[in-house]
């Protein structure tokens, strides 16, 4: 593993020691960077003084000061009083213990992978602060094992490093399950991953193609691989800081070959366990500059540095001995594990720089944390290292304007056509060596890359079929928020000037510079957001309105029920049947309490009653006088078919009870099957709320299921104004005594308008509030009833009520002594008219006996007519006949003037 046994153990160690170091090889593992530990303590004061207020010492370690929220805790309750939303990771009484609060909306919670590496981790925190507590969306980080914890508001401080660099199967995930806590547990999920790097084109292509993520998107920075030297070994040898100082082919001024100084300069690390093993007597039982003790567990074994215990060690090995391997010996460089996008194999195999990494994984690689420790190990005994690393990162920051400084070192210059050439993930990985040296084309140096971020492709999806009123803005914020390279590098700087412990140190650097960054970060809020949701005022204007107009409308139609019955005995009512006029009233009556239920706040009762009124109302008021102007029109027409019709009462309310009966059974189904009930309607105002979103106004509606009910009740409507319509039309011609068409063609046009506008009120209730939809549907009904009193019963009442004036005038008359004189001087004017009245009875007779014969006379002119015998005596004989009868019927249609006279004087 190491290329060959340090020459120095070769003399402490015999041959033996070679089977412990193959075994040492198996038991090492992966490390990663240690998770940060809280602090210990012994009461709340420790905490507070160490971390901050809202610390507190549970079960011997101190809090997250932030477990309630960053800005509230740094800002202040008095400027920032709001905690954060709740997520899944919270206890189930988060809430109730003011932990958190429910998201007011119920936004579905986002997941955002965190990586390995500060400034994906950091972004992800970033982005959670910004969900959490600035836009109110749940959010939780994805570490790739339930094991591991890195949620910013961690009650533990918890601060574990994730288990993959790329974890596309959280993403692949994560667009099968939507929301992430449906997911199979165990199973990674997330929708976000926060930094992605050009070496994972191809892996990012083939996901797109495969349609478990959207395009990638920039996430702000912008990142550079590079090898570095430590500072202190650019100023010994500063040749090492470009290619020409590191190729083998490059000449030397001092003659020494670049590959001898390599091998030289740039020796191996040794793990803890390797180091007593190897370069000590008792196996570091006793103390020494390197080590303080033996390591105690397999994880302290693979350490390359433990602070204060273990301080590292860089040795040559037989891979470093030029003088026994002049052609194949090698410096050694740290590099990081194949998935993450490093190119030295192809870079050092064609720039002909003989450095090679002997790292613990299968390429020679380290991983992440490893790297680190190799580095910390190197600072700490002053060790020349040659390092594969990038930035943005802390670990470059933590050592700016130091002596151990990362310096930077130019290879061959970058050109597309070199990127276009750097081998994929598949081959860095590969089992086969060949793959890993890839194509010389591309083994320049690398390009300046905009990193970017990848989002589940399913996430917009979901989030924008809600209702804009209840969308989250999650999607855009993941989308559109961005972090520069400086502005990472600041919170790199605030984590490296504090010293109380690992977790804290970071949580603090990036709620520090958020808070300070507000109006930066709020930038990427969408415009309406955040928003607050309030119930639409009861009391609203319009809905007093329509209460109040409903209200009248039903004292109108009691005033109309009354009138009717005091006036019952008068012709004009009699003619127009007491009993239909009952029904109708009673219909405009519900139709009437329909529009105040429409106008009160909806609930499952009421919602139901104003169906209930509104229906029956319409049948009660329409179907009476539809049967009743139907039947007139059926004795009508026989009359002209010179035909005996027999019509019951009983037949006529018989058939209204039948349709009403199909009514009651049509919602009486309705209701047991699809009842409205009432739902909430959100509706986004253009009022802006104290945060600087907008309000989200609560609307009360009734809703059924299915739309085919309503569909049909509308239809049923429809049907029985146009069955008005039509008898309106056929009874034009009637006697005027009976005659309603004008009414009633009057009455269904008005209803015909009311009844679109609900129709239009219907169709665009996606465009209306519901409390705006109900006011004006309440309001519609109201009209409608008024203008059906107005057309139908208004006329009538005004007749009625001459006539029974009339009457009472006359009877008052009659009682007074200035009718007695009057009474003398009207007995011959009497006795005129009932003259007239004996006349007329006799023209009346007749007549009858005229059209008896006008009938017979008129078959056989017919007759007469169709044998071309127009001119036959007979024929106008009856032609004067038919002249006779008609003066006849023009002197009863005009009666003399004395009949006009007495009846005007008899009236008024």
């Amino acid at each position: 593993m190491f290329g060959g046994i340090p020459r120095e153990a070769k003399r402490k160690k015999n041959a033996s020691n070679c089977v412990s170091l193959l075994r040492i090889t198996l038991l090492l593992i992966i490390s990663l960077r240690p998770a940060g530990a809280s602090l210990e303590c012994k009461d709340d004061d420790v905490c507070i003084e160490k971390y901050r207020v809202g610390s507190k010492c549970v079960r011997g370690l101190c809090s997250n000061p932030f477990v309630s929220g960053c800005l509230q805790r740094y800002l202040g309750k008095d400027e920032y009083p709001d905690v954060r939303v709740c997520n899944s990771e919270d206890p189930p009484n988060a809430a109730d213990t003011g932990i958190c609060v429910e998201s007011p909306f119920g936004y579905n919670e986002i997941r955002i992978l965190s990586a390995n590496w500060e400034s994906s981790m950091f972004s992800a925190w970033i982005m959670q602060i910004v969900l959490s507590e600035l836009a109110g969306v749940p959010s939780t980080i994805e570490s790739g094992s339930s094991t591991r914890n890195f949620n910013f508001y961690d009650p533990e401080n918890s601060f574990s490093y994730g288990t993959m660099t790329y974890d596309y199967d959280a993403l692949r995930t994560a667009s099968t399950y939507p929301d992430c806590r449906d997911a199979p547990s165990g199973v990674s999920c997330a929708h976000v991953l926060p930094e992605v790097w050009n070496g994972q084109n191809h892996a990012v292509q083939d996901a797109e193609r495969e349609g478990f993520i959207e395009s990638e998107v920039s996430n702000g920075a912008v990142g550079k691989l590079s090898w570095y030297v430590l500072k202190f070994t650019a100023e010994k040898d500063p040749t090492l800081l470009s290619i020409f100082g590191l190729t083998d082919m490059a000449k030397t001024f001092n003659g020494k070959s670049n590959r001898r100084k390599l091998a030289e300069t740039f020796k191996r690390p040794f793990t803890w366990k390797d180091y007593c093993e190897m370069f000590t007597a008792d196996n570091c039982t006793t103390a020494d500059e390197v080590a303080e003790r033996a390591p105690e567990t397999p994880s302290e074994s693979a350490k390359y540095f433990v602070r204060d215990v273990f301080n590292g060690k860089f040795n040559a090995t037989d891979e470093n001995d030029c003088d026994a391997n002049p052609t194949t010996c090698t410096g050694h460089i740290v590099t990081s594990t194949c998935e993450w996008s490093t190119w030295v194999i192809p870079q050092a195999h064609y720039l002909n720089i003989t450095v090679k990494s002997n790292g613990p994984g299968s390429t020679g690689s380290y991983t992440y944390g490893q790297q680190i420790e190799v580095l910390e190990a190197a600072v700490a005994t002053q060790s020349d290292i040659l390092f594969y690393w990038w930035t943005p990162d802390y670990t470059l920051q933590s050592y700016m304007a130091t002596k151990n400084e990362l310096q930077k070192i130019n290879l061959a210059n970058p050109t597309q056509k070199c990127m276009d050439s750097r081998i994929s993930v598949e081959q860095r990985c590969s089992k086969d060596p060949s793959d890993w040296i890839g194509k010389m084309e591309g083994s320049c140096d690398a390009a300046p890359y905009a990193l970017q971020k990848l989002i589940a492709s399913n996430l917009r999806e979901k989030i924008y079929n809600v209702d804009e009123a209840l969308r989250s803005p999650g999607y855009d914020i993941i989308k559109s928020i961005t972090i520069s390279n400086l502005q990472l590098e600041q919170i790199f700087e605030i984590w490296n000037s504090r010293s109380t412990d690992m977790s804290s140190d970071a949580r603090e650097a990036v709620c520090m510079w958020v808070a300070e960054n507000l109006d930066s970060l709020k930038s990427f809020i969408p415009r309406t957001y955040p928003r607050s949701m309030r119930f639409s005022p009861p009391g609203s204007i319009y809905i007093y309105m329509a209460m109040v107009l409903g209200g009248i409308v039903m004292v109108l139609v009691i005033f109309n029920w009354v009138i009717i019955w005091l006036y019952q005995e008068e012709k004009v009512i009699r003619c127009a049947q007491p009993m239909i006029l009952y029904l109708f009233l009673t219909g405009l009556m519900f139709v009437s309490m329909g529009a105040v239920a429409y106008a009160i706040t909806p609930s499952n009762i009421s919602c139901v009653i104003r169906m209930w009124l509104t229906y029956l109302g319409y049948t009660l008021e329409l179907v009476p006088l539809i049967v009743k102007v139907g039947t007139i029109n059926k004795i009508y027409q026989s009359s002209l078919k010179l035909k005996l019709v027999r019509i019951s009462p009983n037949t006529i309310y018989k058939t209204i009870g039948s349709v009403v009966g199909i009514v009651v059974v049509f919602l009486s189904v309705w209701t047991a099957v699809d009842p409205p009930t009432r739902q909430e309607e959100h509706v986004l105002t253009k009022e802006d709320n104290p945060n600087g979103g907008v309000y989200v106004d609560i609307n009360n509606s009734c809703i059924t299921t299915s739309s085919t009910w309503m569909s049909i009740a509308m239809s049923y409507q429809m049907i029985l104004l146009i069955s008005g319509t039509i008898l309106a039309f056929q009874n034009r011609n009637l006697v005027q005594k009976y005659n309603e068409s004008s009414k009633l063609a009057f009455v269904v046009y008005a209803q015909f308008i009311f009844f679109l506008l609900r129709v239009l009120i219907v169709i665009f209730s996606s465009y209306l509030t519901a409390n705006a939809a109900a006011a004006m549907t309440s309001i519609i009904l109201s009209l409608d009833v008024l203008v059906t009193l107005s057309i139908y019963f208004a006329p009538k009442i005004i007749v009625a009520r001459a006539s029974k004036e009339a009457k009472l005038n006359a009877t008052a008359t009659s009682m007074s002594p200035n009718s007695r004189r009057s009474v003398k001087s009207n007995d011959k004017l009497l006795e005129t008219v009932e003259n007239h009245f004996e006349n007329l009875k006799k023209t009346l007779d007749e007549v009858n006996g005229l059209l008896a014969v006008a009938s017979i006379d008129l078959a056989a002119m017919q007759i007469h007519n169709v044998h071309d015998k127009k001119d036959s005596e007979k024929g106008k004989v009856l032609d004067e006949q038919v002249k006779a009868m008609k003066k006849t019927l023009a002197d009863i249609q005009d009666p003399p003037q004395l009949f006009v006279k007495l009846n005007l004087q008899r009236d008024f």
